[in-house]
């Protein structure tokens, strides 16, 4: 028969080697990795690996692996299609709307109901960018605001008064025309602007009071059969006839930036994101506008680098923690502090961003933000129905009337085969 003793001594025993099992099993479990794509561009990766070594020093059960690739897009699907461990990805927000529609993302709207406090403070228009009937395919990284770039001493060499922040696109025009620099021989020798890249020209249809799509993230029709939209293309191919703007070959010789570093140019339009190669550099005195007014007004312009959680990760509740703390105050002044860049909440716009030294003009930027738009979440097939078109009118190799008619079949073919795709009424 056991005795009382004996029988309280072997249940202390067996607690105590229960309490050492579970402490030999805690010490041996290795951490959760998460794979997350890494950013390239250099000051932007020091950035996040800076978060990510705050993240490793109060998480010790998950560790962040970074993926690099060098095609984004093509190569995060082939991970994915095989299999491969991806949890992280980035890109525009096209990408989001596109691959969370076919289900390759996780909607992030239940999370950011749970932790509302966390975006509390970033503008509305940056979520739209990826917001399709309620689901939410990515968190906006940093904010790309539209601005023009100018050369002070170009305005001063020029004798031309640098215009306010209630600039017209006549004034653009204007100012163009009269910072055209020519050599004694009659060549130019710096112009006075450089045609809008990308879809950097489209602001300018917003503020001439058109549009092309009836939404951007969810387009039902082609809106760009209008004079407004009209006045606005014919607006830049008048400043090519002006010779205030390069010429095709000219304009493709060198990259956006570069452009108006070398001073080929004395102002450019670009976004926030452009600052951070410009940063400290000297041999010019240089500023920054927001866009012009047009008959309608002015148009704000953004883009967002979007980070999202793909449907098939293995580890959502991890891969979610990363992503938050990577949203968090303390993540983004530090990603500020480090890369430059603008981040997309309010508040540490103002306390950390505004406060970098360089760009004194920066602040006027903020006021377009609550009511920017941005051509960014369609997709490709749509926007190369009506791109091509657009920049063959800006260029004076196609007349306005035709190419219009030919965005409007293209356009409306394009948007019918991909919502017939989707299976989108």
């Amino acid at each position: 028969m056991i005795r009382r003793e004996d029988f309280k001594r072997s249940l202390i025993v067996i607690a105590a080697l229960v309490l050492l099992a579970v402490a030999s099993l805690g010490a041996s479990a290795e951490p959760t990795t998460i794979y997350m794509v890494a950013e390239t561009t250099e000051s932007h990766f020091r950035a996040q690996q800076a978060v990510a070594d705050m993240f490793h020093a109060t998480h010790p059960d998950i560790q962040i692996e970074f993926v690099h690739l060098t095609s984004l897009v093509n190569q995060m699907l082939t991970m994915v299609a095989g299999d491969v461990p991806l949890d992280i990805g980035y890109m525009d927000p096209w990408v989001a709307v596109e691959w969370g529609r076919q289900g390759l993302l996780e909607d992030l709207a239940p999370y950011l109901e749970r932790d509302p406090q966390l975006v509390a403070d970033i503008p509305q228009p940056f979520f739209d960018l990826t917001t399709v009937e309620g689901k939410v395919y990515g968190l906006p990284m940093d904010a790309q605001a539209g601005t023009i770039m100018y050369n002070i001493d170009a305005y001063n060499e020029s004798g031309v008064a640098v215009p306010s922040a209630n600039w017209t696109y006549e004034d653009l025009k204007e100012n163009a025309r009269r910072l055209t620099k020519h050599a004694p021989d009659g060549e130019i020798v710096r112009h006075g602007f450089r045609i809008p890249t990308g879809r950097n020209w489209v602001p300018a249809i917003w503020a001439f009071g058109g549009d092309l799509l009836d939404s951007w993230t969810n387009p039902t029709r082609f809106t760009g059969n209008s004079d407004a939209t009209i006045n606005a293309l014919s607006y830049y191919n008048d400043m090519v006839n002006l010779d205030a703007v390069q010429d095709w070959d000219s304009h493709r010789a060198l990259g956006t930036t570069p452009q108006f570093l070398e001073q080929n140019v004395a102002m450019l339009q670009t976004n926030t994101f452009a600052f951070a190669t410009v940063y400290g550099y000297t041999d010019f005195q240089w500023d920054v506008l927001p866009l012009p007014a047009g008959p309608a007004g002015r148009a704000g312009f953004i883009n967002a680098h979007q980070r999202f959680l793909f449907s098939g990760s293995k580890h959502k509740a991890e891969a979610w923690e990363v992503m938050r703390f990577f949203a968090t105050e303390e993540a983004r002044i530090q990603r500020v502090r480090t890369s430059g860049s603008m981040p997309v909440h309010l508040s540490i716009i103002r306390d950390e961003w505004l406060n970098l030294p360089g760009v004194p003009s920066r602040h006027l930027l903020l006021d377009d933000l609550p009511t920017a738009r941005s051509p960014w979440p369609v997709t490709g097939n749509i926007w190369n129905s009506f791109a091509r078109d657009a920049e063959a009118v800006i260029w004076g190799r196609q007349p306005v009337s035709t190419a219009i008619e030919n965005m409007e079949q293209l356009a409306t073919a394009a948007i019918r085969e991909y919502r017939e795709g989707h299976g989108l009424q």
